[in-house]
């Protein structure tokens, strides 16, 4: 087979590997997107869109947004992406240590990144609808140690819209978002930072795995466990001491029936429950 030839074989085996960044359905049954693409997993990129192994030139992507953040606090920040004559774009997101934050619900998403992180994606590619630049809102929460630097990254692609892996899908890196953790100034904002919490399961619901986060304000022993509605506990995800600060937990629920489920954060006395959903 000549090599021309090859380059549609080629292009619909990656695609159908990586799960196509515009409409196709994920292994997972998540409706589209795809994480772990941007450079802080030191990615090839969107290698699903035809079959170019490095970015091209005629598209940009970028963010916009503070470049210092207060320890433990949120900030709203643009991700844009840009190509003369797009018809639609889609891109990946993600923080080295900060946690990436929905705040476009009808076109984002955040999905596990396989390492116990929750990378932002797309739900469908956004149209551009005679527009050179396509933008997402997103919201970011700063790691708890000020005087350090955080970086955010991501991937964006304009695409033709018909579905199909081919020459006229582009891509590119943003260009890599330095963010400086300063401290905490205010009594309210040194209490967010230091708060003792349980995050909801994200995502949910969810099936069959899920991330839990939560906070710790001081060193402590710690048991994060799950149970059934009857009481029965029926996962241990973590039990013994932990440094203050972030953390997180990957619940994979295979074997177990759908149903409602509750999982509980117990450390220096203190316990959170919340409820999560496993859907069958």
């Amino acid at each position: 087979m000549k090599p021309n030839r090859l380059r549609p074989v080629i292009a619909a085996a990656t695609a159908a590997a990586l799960g196509l960044f515009t409409g196709a359905h994920l292994m997972t049954h998540i409706p589209t997107g795809i994480v772990g693409m941007t450079g802080r997993t030191g990615s090839t990129g969107c290698v699903c869109h035809y079959y170019e192994a490095s970015p091209d030139s005629v598209v940009r992507a970028w963010f916009t947004g503070p470049d210092s953040v207060r320890a433990g606090t949120v900030a709203t920040y643009t991700l844009s992406v840009s190509r003369r004559q797009s018809v639609a774009a889609g891109f990946n997101a993600a923080a080295l240590f900060g946690r990436m934050l929905v705040a476009d619900s009808v076109h984002t998403q955040l999905l596990p990144a396989g390492d116990d992180t929750l990378e932002l994606t797309h739900t469908w590619p956004r149209s551009a609808s005679g527009r050179d630049t396509i933008a997402w809102l997103f919201r970011y929460r700063a790691p708890l140690r000020p005087g350090t630097h955080d970086t955010l990254y991501a991937v964006g692609n304009s695409v033709n819209g018909d579905t199909i892996s081919n020459e006229q899908d582009k891509w590119a890196f943003a260009r890599n978002f330095p963010v400086r953790i300063i401290p905490a100034t205010s009594v309210e904002e040194q209490g967010l930072a230091g708060r003792f919490s349980l995050d909801q399961n994200y995502p949910n619901p969810f099936n069959p795995a899920t991330i839990i986060r939560f906070t710790l304000q001081d060193a402590d022993r710690v048991r994060l466990a799950v149970y059934d509605l009857t009481g029965r506990e029926a996962a241990v995800l973590v039990d013994g001491r932990l440094d203050p600060g972030e953390h997180s937990a990957r619940f994979d629920a295979t074997g177990l029936a759908g149903g409602v489920y509750l999982y509980r954060l117990q450390a220096g006395g203190n316990t959170l429950v919340r409820k999560m959903v496993l859907l069958r």
